[in-house]
C-alpha cells in the first residue's frame, strides 16, 4: 500500500471519529435539553395545579416533579404566585409535615424555599410569639438559623441536647420574640401529635437572637 493510501486512510478515519464524536455530543445535548424541557413543564404543571386547588392532579404533579428532580423549578414558579386557594395551602401543609425536611434538601435554596411556602403554606395571623431553637454553634455563627422554632423552650432543648451536639462547636439553646411578619406558619393548626409546638419562620425578618445556653460539642455514642 502506498503511502498516499495509508495517510487517506488515516484522514478518513479520523473524519469517522470525528462524526462520531460530534454525533455523540449532538445526542446528549438533545437528551439534556429533553430532560430540562421535562423538569420545566413538570415545575409549570405543579404551580398550575396549585393555583388551580386541583388537590388530585396537584399530587400527581408532585410525582413528576419528585422523577424529574424539580423542585427547585417548582418552587421558583410557585413563588411567583400572587394566592392560591385554602384547600391547596392545607394540602401543602400535610405535605410540609411528613416531608418538610427532604423538599428543603431538594430545593437547596431557602431563599427560594421560604418565598416559595409564603405562598403555598396556611399564613400565619397571630400576635408576635417568643420562640426557641435547638441548633448547631456553626449555624449560630453564621446566622443561618434553619425555620422550624417552638414555643416550648424544653422541646428546642432536647434538639439542642440531640444530633445538633455532636457537630463541631457543640449546640446552642436561642430564643427570639418573632414579629407575625416573620412566621410563615405555624405547623400545629393541623394538629401536633409530636407536641413540638412549631412555628415556621423567616431567619431575615427576626431582629434578635439570643443565646440562652451553650452546650459543649460531644462524640456520638
Amino acid at each position: 500500500m502506498s503511502s498516499s493510501s495509508l495517510r487517506m486512510g488515516v484522514g478518513l478515519g479520523c473524519g469517522c471519529g470525528r462524526a462520531t464524536q460530534m454525533r455523540d455530543t449532538a445526542e446528549i445535548q438533545a437528551l439534556i435539553a429533553d430532560r430540562l424541557g421535562m423538569s420545566k413543564a413538570s415545575a409549570v404543571e405543579y404551580a398550575d395545579a396549585a393555583r388551580a386547588g386541583d388537590i388530585r392532579r396537584l399530587q400527581q404533579a408532585a410525582i413528576e416533579v419528585d422523577g424529574h428532580g424539580a423542585w427547585r423549578l417548582a418552587f421558583q414558579r410557585c413563588a411567583r404566585l400572587q394566592v392560591v386557594p385554602d384547600i391547596t395551602r392545607v394540602h401543602f401543609l400535610e405535605q410540609w409535615v411528613t416531608r418538610g425536611d427532604d423538599l428543603r434538601d431538594r430545593v437547596n435554596d431557602d431563599s427560594l424555599l421560604l418565598g416559595g411556602l409564603r405562598v403555598l403554606l396556611p399564613r400565619y395571623a397571630g400576635p408576635p410569639v417568643t420562640l426557641y431553637r435547638g441548633d448547631r454553634a456553626f449555624n449560630r455563627r453564621r446566622r443561618s438559623y434553619g425555620m422550624s422554632w417552638s414555643t416550648a423552650r424544653d422541646v428546642a432543648e432536647g434538639f439542642a441536647r440531640g444530633e445538633h451536639q455532636t457537630s463541631v462547636g457543640g449546640s446552642v439553646l436561642l430564643e427570639t420574640f418573632a414579629p407575625p411578619d416573620a412566621i410563615i406558619c405555624s405547623p400545629a393548626m393541623l394538629g401536633d401529635d409530636m407536641e413540638e409546638a412549631e412555628y415556621l419562620v423567616d431567619r431575615r425578618r427576626l431582629t434578635g437572637v439570643r443565646v440562652i445556653e451553650r452546650f459543649p460539642q460531644r462524640s456520638v455514642v
